[in-house]
């Protein structure tokens, strides 16, 4: 099932001299700095660090700076000089996190393309394809799930607070914290990349707006919307959680992809909604500082964002911006 995503009018696509300018001092820098990156986060897990969101960017800016082919064989010899220092697992995980995802984004960022929305959905898809990949590979040579939280880390390094959390149980809330972090791991890792992209080509489009270069233009927040066949992936997960009832074994997993398919469209919903209420602000005219004051409270407090999450779905249905235009 394909979930379209529509950000509003079609846009002029990058130019074709889109190539970032990158002299030799940065073309170190950015260098160094995605080694940094990988020694700062290296050991631990990858989808509940924020500072993991930024990895891709290095090699995003070497890409948009000289050409693909070329930084695919950096990445790949960077990847080996990881290797001889750090060992065979952090290689894979530098190649797939820090050096190739960079390269990925640059590529679709590179392609011609007719709209924004292309260029996110295809690259948000391929990023998650490579992150499964590298999920798989290496829980399987570790022994463990390498995208949650290591329990033994975090025994270790709440054991010395336990004289002063009296009464607190730390066995137990870790052992909730990786009940819940599993449930949520297919959400957790497409909000992820999705966050990841978005992250990457804000940063990137900002060091080419600095360089006069024209990226892929995005559309206002008011202009993005869902296709409705979103509402089909809902009435999925409601075939599933009837599954999940039938008390069959073999079905029991039902009940953990219907929770997470809802928790995917309850999310596109509110986004929804807050692209609704920027549009009817943009026609009033408020001012951007109101405007980053309501994101800051949609965010924070629930109700405005079950309120945000119902207005998307009844604009999903009807399409009160198409009306009122």
């Amino acid at each position: 099932m394909k979930i379209e995503i529509e950000m509003g009018k079609k846009t002029q696509g990058n130019q074709k001299n889109s190539r970032l300018k990158l002299n030799k001092f940065m073309f170190i820098f950015w260098l160094l700095l995605s080694f940094i990156l990988f020694e700062f986060n290296n050991g631990i897990a990858f989808l509940f660090n924020l500072s993991t969101l930024f990895a891709p960017l290095p090699f995003a800016v070497i890409a948009m700076a000289t050409s693909c082919p070329f930084a695919i064989l950096l990445s790949a010899i960077a990847s080996l000089a990881i290797a001889l220092s750090d060992g065979f697992t952090a290689a894979i995980t530098y190649f797939a996190l820090f050096s190739f995802s960079g390269v990925l984004i640059a590529f679709f960022l590179k392609k011609d393309k007719p709209d924004a929305s292309t260029f996110f959905t295809e690259t948000i898809e391929f990023s998650i394809y490579l992150k499964l990949g590298l999920i798989v590979a290496l829980s399987k040579l570790l022994g463990r799930n390498v995208a949650l939280p290591n329990t033994a880390i975090l025994q270790a390094a709440l054991t010395p607070y336990a004289s002063r959390l009296q009464g607190f149980d730390i066995a137990g809330s870790i052992k909730l914290l990786t009940e819940v972090a599993t449930k949520m791991l297919p959400t957790t890792l497409l909000i992820f990349v999705t966050a990841e992209v978005f992250l990457c080509y804000i940063c990137l489009n900002r060091i080419a707006k600095k360089q006069h270069i024209k990226l892929l233009a995005m559309p206002r927040v008011s202009r993005w919307s869902f296709a409705p066949n979103l509402f089909l992936a809902l009435f999925v997960s409601f075939a599933f959680e009837l599954a999940a009832k039938l008390n069959i074994k073999e079905l029991a997993v039902c009940e953990d992809i219907a929770f997470n398919i809802q928790q995917v469209v309850w999310a596109a919903f509110f986004i929804q909604g807050f692209a609704f209420i920027m549009y009817m602000l943009e026609r009033k005219h408020v001012r951007p500082f109101f405007k980053y004051i309501l994101a800051t409270l949609s965010v924070i407090i629930g109700v405005p964002s079950c309120l945000l999450s119902l207005l998307g779905a009844t604009d999903l249905m009807w399409n009160f911006r198409k009306l009122r235009n």
